[in-house]
């Protein structure tokens, strides 16, 4: 089994060129530097922040990595990148949602949010869409805990 993924390995390498092992060269780099990045914010991030944000902030830092190495795997291996662009999505989402927990976190509470920002509604009539016949029937959105 490792004998021929070693054979299967040292085939895909003889069989790229110059530019090939420059793409991937220089792909690696931009990896290696963006976790290098990402090591030394969450060291920050862990060293001067409130400890009931740390974990969202470090989370959300945590895309950048993430989506850097499932890309990269996607360059090396092509059949891989429809799972890298899931994988990608899914980091993106679950992110999307402790940003969320972030900002209520910096702001004392879901109440506090909503009173701090106070919204009495939100208009979901705006650009690019507003113009559409189905959405002038769209009514506002009323804002609460």
């Amino acid at each position: 089994m490792l004998l021929q993924l070693f054979t299967y390995y040292f085939l895909f390498v003889s069989a790229i060129n110059i530019y090939g092992i420059t793409l991937f060269s220089l792909g690696a780099l931009a990896v290696l530097i963006i976790l290098l990045m990402f090591l030394d914010t969450l060291k920050y991030i862990m060293k001067h922040s409130s400890p009931r944000v740390k974990t969202y902030s470090a989370f959300v830092i945590g895309v950048y990595p993430i989506v850097a190495l499932s890309t990269y795997v996607a360059i090396l291996v092509p059949r891989a990148h429809l799972l890298a662009e899931a994988m990608t999505q899914g980091t993106f989402m679950a992110a999307m949602y402790q940003l969320f927990c972030l900002f209520v976190a910096y702001c004392g509470g879901e109440a506090e949010l909503i009173r701090k920002v106070k919204p009495d509604s939100l208009n979901p009539r705006v650009g690019p869409c507003c113009c559409l016949p189905c959405c002038c029937c769209l009514p506002s959105i009323s804002i609460n805990k």
